[in-house]
């Protein structure tokens, strides 16, 4: 009670926010200004919700809260009245219960990003096979799909008994706006995603990965890959846009679409020992460098491990795509690292 008494000066928090707004109209902006005007006058203006979230709010009325509870987990299951190990019914069955578990995640404006199927033998053990999706989908087909996929890779011990189909982990539908001409190739991220389930799903999730950035100054160890399959993952998260080879060596920011795994060692001249170069051997012949633009310092730090110390060119020799090229500072020896494709 004191602690409701201390915040009688504080601004209204226990309306709503209409209530509220009509209320700072009338010049009434605190609870001690509202428990000055009269009951029934409020009562009449206002009516009886307000009162009772004053008594409410004061201790008089007792107020029940309610808990937030999640909604049930959503899961189908069929226990077969005869066990059985042919897998066009146990196809059938799942697709039924693909159908039953789909409707359920479009009613509620979800869809499964992980999906559990559990086939329970007759002696009690279970073969489980985890899906796991780019995107939340609740397609009864795409779903099936995939299921079927992984339901492939398996062998059944035993007879099957019961079947479950269970969504582990959900997400929020997105919604997708219709195209209006469709007569070019469209680029909808979707159709990405579909083809990223399906290649999974069919070689594994360790051996379908995607790119990941890293705090390295090294080009070479700048770039990472992990699964691709991640429930925190979007397809759109990983769009790259093509750079113009001419304004990759105007502007220092950016780097070659192409980096060679590994440096490759090349031979250049130059006007003068530490001075940018002027001619370079690529692909067995030699080359005039046109335009540069350098050098760009690399280095990495002392704690890091072995130091690497480098300066960067990009260059644009006579024929071909502009190149990324650097000379190793503890040896002066020159090496090709990227191509502006």
């Amino acid at each position: 009670m004191p602690a409701r008494r201390q915040a009688l000066g504080g601004r209204l928090e226990l309306v709503t926010l209409d209530l509220r707004a009509l209320l700072r109209e009338l010049g009434v902006e605190t609870v001690a200004q509202l428990l000055a005007l009269p009951r029934g006058e409020l009562a009449a203006r206002f009516g009886e919700p307000l009162l009772r979230r004053i008594d409410q709010f004061i201790g008089a009325t007792p107020e029940v809260l309610v808990p937030h509870r999640d909604p049930a987990a959503l899961e189908v299951g069929c226990s077969l009245e005869h066990p059985t190990a042919d897998r066009a019914v146990l196809g059938y069955v799942l697709a039924e219960l693909t159908e039953r578990l789909a409707r359920h995640l479009a009613a509620r404006d979800q869809g499964a990003v992980l999906l559990v199927c559990a086939l329970k033998y007759t002696g009690g053990q279970a073969l489980l096979l985890r899906v796991g999706l780019v995107e939340p989908s609740a397609s009864a087909r795409q779903l099936m799909e995939l299921v079927d996929l992984h339901l492939e890779t398996v062998t059944l011990a035993e007879e099957v008994a019961h079947v479950e189909l269970r969504a582990a982990v959900v997400g929020r539908l997105g919604e997708r706006q219709g195209q209006l001409f469709t007569d070019r190739w469209p680029t909808d991220p979707h159709q990405l995603a579909v083809l990223v389930n399906r290649l999974a799903s069919r070689l594994g999730y360790e051996q379908v990965l995607r790119p990941r950035l890293r705090a390295s100054p090294v080009p070479e160890r700048a770039v990472g890959y992990k699964t691709a399959i991640d429930f925190g993952f979007r397809i759109s998260d990983c769009g790259l846009k093509k750079a113009n080879p001419q304004s990759a060596i105007r502007n220092p920011q950016l780097r070659p679409l192409l980096l060679y795994p590994e440096p490759v060692p090349i031979e250049v001249i130059c006007v003068a020992p530490d001075g940018p170069p002027r001619l370079v051997w690529l692909e067995g012949r030699r080359e005039r460098i046109v335009a540069h633009w350098g050098p760009e310092r690399i280095e990495t730090l002392w704690w890091r491990g072995p130091s690497v110390r480098r300066d960067y060119y990009r260059i644009a020799p006579e024929s071909g795509a502009p190149r990324w090229i650097f000379r190793r500072l503890v040896d002066g020896r020159w090496f090709l690292h990227g191509i502006f494709a």
